[in-house]
């Protein structure tokens, strides 16, 4: 993730992400160890700021309960543990307000759409989550269903592979 990070801050034409990048190099040899933590990733590619309202975020409150990982398409809906595809940094109340409902607000759509297509711009966010973030309209009927039948799917696939576990575990019965 450090090496990923780095090579897309030197893509990115901004003095935030250089900015970045200082406090990227600043956490030493322990770096790579920290990067796995999703919260401090996403801090990284989102350049420090909440992506539902810009606001800067503070790196030593990180781990307590200031900011939540959200998933954009909600949970309840899709199970998309993307983090680049459908995980955002936010703060805690952000996530709260928004609660299971898809699309965002629009309100937040119009005042971060222009941060978000500088994130898309550097790389700094994929094609995917920019159009989640983006999107205006609610799920249809026809992906509703789309989104059932896959998780049925993955529930048989799962039924299926502790089934065969318990067969080769248990033989005789």
């Amino acid at each position: 993730r450090y090496q990923q990070l780095k090579e897309l801050y030197a893509k990115c034409d901004l003095e935030l992400a250089r900015e970045m990048e200082a406090q990227l190099n600043a956490m030493g040899d322990d770096r790579d160890n920290r990067l796995q933590s999703e919260k401090l990733f996403l801090y990284f590619l989102q350049l420090g700021r909440s992506m539902y309202s810009g606001t800067p975020i503070d790196l030593a409150h990180l781990s307590d309960k200031s900011y939540d990982i959200d998933h954009i398409y909600p949970q309840s809906k899709v199970k998309d543990d993307s983090i680049l595809n459908n995980k955002v940094l936010v703060l805690s109340s952000e996530n709260g307000a928004k609660g299971d409902i898809y699309p965002i607000n629009a309100d937040i759509r119009h005042k971060m759409q222009s941060w978000w297509k500088m994130l898309l711009d550097g790389g700094l966010i994929s094609a995917e989550k920019y159009k989640r973030l983006t999107r205006h309209t609610p799920f249809d009927e026809n992906e509703e269903w789309g989104f059932i039948n896959r998780q049925l799917v993955e529930t048989r696939q799962s039924t299926k592979a502790i089934a065969a576990l318990l067969k080769e575990k248990y033989p005789d019965t």
